[in-house]
């Protein structure tokens, strides 16, 4: 009878055998995808987006500028792109934290934050040779200037991608967003881990884009995929100078 008791109260505390508990609940996962980290001369209206995604549904997101909440927006579904319309005109110029707060049913959340540059009335001038030159008036309307030469070189492409989710079953298309730099074209593709095979492919030019290729979606094909597993998305941006930036994230296509 003691043995009998002892055995049945492990068991009840899940000191031995029994039923394996369920997994934990997860918390969302958030990621700023406009602007990039680190970006600079901001001005005007400026879109902050962010991608959400869940095992349970999401229910808000809640968008900060140096900590102080300036627009709440509510969100459903496991998967979610939500953006919030940033005021900058007036600002002072310098350093400000973006942050996102996301929130799912059950009041689990998750944030990321980023930092970028206000650069309200600054000249913004491009890569290239060029002249400034400064004139200056008396009251009698005598003039002196001055001009001075200067290059500004090409700057390195930046990118940054995100998934609105992490798991897609054939034939559902991977879709991918992104934001990015300096780039005059975007290359897309999804790649298998081991033999490096592409398996789809996307190329977005600038000149196709009005607005230009700082924030941007695609859609890969996941018809040729004969295996359930885990891929890469690759995206790549190439600037005026032929330079290369590259950046990748796993994604899980199931059959």
């Amino acid at each position: 009878m003691g043995i009998y008791s002892s055995y049945h109260g492990a068991k009840y505390l899940g000191l031995i055998g029994g039923e394996t508990p369920p997994p934990a609940d997860k918390a969302p996962n958030v990621s700023i995808t406009a602007p990039l980290n680190g970006a600079s001369n901001l001005q005007g209206i400026v879109s902050v987006a962010a991608s959400a995604a869940d095992d349970k549904a999401l229910s808000k997101a809640e968008f900060y500028v140096n900590g102080v909440i300036k627009d709440t927006k509510n969100i459903s579904g496991t998967q979610n792109n939500e953006s919030f319309s940033w005021n900058t005109s007036g600002l002072v110029n310098g350093s400000y934290s973006l942050t996102v707060k996301v929130y799912d049913s059950i009041a689990q959340s998750a944030e990321h934050n980023i930092s970028v540059v206000v650069g309200e009335g600054m000249l913004q001038v491009g890569p290239g040779n060029h002249v400034l030159k400064v004139k200056a008036y008396d009251s009698a309307g005598q003039l002196s200037e001055h001009e001075v030469h200067f290059n500004i070189g090409v700057k390195e492409p930046a990118i940054s991608i995100s998934l609105p989710g992490k798991e897609f079953k054939k034939p559902e298309p991977v879709i991918v967003n992104g934001t990015s730099l300096y780039a005059e074209k975007i290359e897309v593709q999804l790649v298998g881990p081991s033999s490096g095979k592409v398996y789809a492919n996307a190329v977005l030019n600038k000149a196709d884009y009005p607005m230009g290729l700082d924030s941007w979606s695609s859609s890969l094909a996941t018809d040729s995929i004969l295996f359930s597993g885990t891929y890469w998305v690759v995206a790549r941006a190439t600037d005026a100078g032929n330079k290369i930036i590259e950046s990748k994230i796993e994604v899980k296509v199931n059959k």
